[in-house]
């Protein structure tokens, strides 16, 4: 990709553990264009989330970052200053939790919220941030914004909750948002409404997005490339619809075909076998070999590096080359 927004190289992020140093992710690359929706998927404790928090340098207390840089607009985030980070963290790059209810700090309205955070990035008094206020939730199509201001969370629908915390993610108009699955606790209407809110904030505001998710529909209809990651490590990357119709990787080809289709009869649906394995004490080689009914002895001694399929699509497996999978 010529010029990205975002460009992550090579990060590998350990967490320090009685056993000794744990690599949660390895030589994650990523690389996320102006103006564009790319999709990170995998099951659940694959590093979707870290890789995430590891952008905008809010890993927890026992994590470092061994290997690796974040170029964002041409900077490594990974070695300017504390100061600089937070001034780009919140301004240029935010970010939509999974759970609006954890997110939202119960004892303050919504107003409350969004003036002091419009007021602590920008100097606005008090009348210009709650306009600015109610611009943003009615860009978010939330109905009477203005009483909005003065509700608590608790007083929100789950949906609503969700749209306030994007409105609050979009008050310093990012260039970059990451969305870390912004429509699991949601039915799929609400859900519907909060991923076209997205598409069009992308459109209106120009704005990059980084969506979380583990829903392969989410990402057909939303997201014009996709990442497949699997335990710490993308195993394959390229334009979504490349990825969904040809899947290289054993692994993809496995979790799409756990996919229940409408209008296909199965008594019992397909599954990868096992589970993920410990990053305490992976396995040799590729980390998926366990679970791989391809699995050859190489592919218990030796990592596979990248290799393109096709335009901009590539994958990690030593099988490429000697007919897919």
């Amino acid at each position: 990709m010529q010029d990205p927004l975002l460009d992550v190289r090579n990060l590998t992020v350990c967490f320090l553990t009685t056993s000794g140093p744990v690599a949660a992710l390895n030589d994650v690359c990523l690389g996320l264009g102006k103006q564009e929706i790319l999709g990170l998927v995998g099951e659940t404790g694959c590093g979707k989330t870290l890789t995430a928090l590891s952008i905008l340098r809010l890993l927890p207390f026992s994590a470092r970052i061994a290997d690796g840089e974040i170029i964002f607009d041409k900077r490594n985030l990974l070695v300017i200053p504390e100061n600089e980070m937070r001034e780009i963290r919140g301004k240029r790059i935010s970010m939509i939790f999974q759970d609006p209810t954890s997110s939202l700090d119960p004892v303050f309205r919504i107003g409350d919220v969004m003036r002091e955070i419009l007021q602590s990035r920008q100097e606005t008094n008090v009348r210009e941030a709650t306009k600015q206020s109610i611009e943003m939730l009615t860009e978010v199509n939330l109905p009477n914004p203005e009483r909005i201001l003065g509700l608590y969370p608790h007083e929100l629908s789950g949906g609503m909750k969700q749209r306030v915390m994007i409105a609050i993610a979009l008050l310093s108009r990012p260039e970059l948002l990451i969305a870390d699955e912004p429509t699991t606790a949601l039915d799929v209407t609400i859900q519907a409404q909060i991923l076209e809110l997205i598409r069009n904030l992308v459109k209106e505001l120009g704005t990059s997005v980084l969506l979380v998710t583990h829903n392969f529909g989410i990402v057909a209809e939303n997201c014009e490339r996709v990442a497949v990651m699997y335990a710490g490590a993308v195993v394959e990357h390229g334009k979504s619809r490349n990825v969904l119709e040809k899947p290289a990787h054993p692994y993809t080809k496995g979790l799409l075909s756990a996919v229940p289709k409408l209008f296909q009869k199965k008594e019992m649906l397909e599954v990868i076998p096992g589970v993920i394995p410990s990053l305490i004490d992976p396995p040799p080689g590729c980390k998926f070999h366990p679970r791989c009914k391809y699995a050859a002895d190489k592919c218990k001694r030796e990592i596979p590096s990248p290799t393109e399929v096709d335009d901009g699509h590539y994958v990690s497996c030593f099988r490429i080359g000697q007919g897919r999978p």
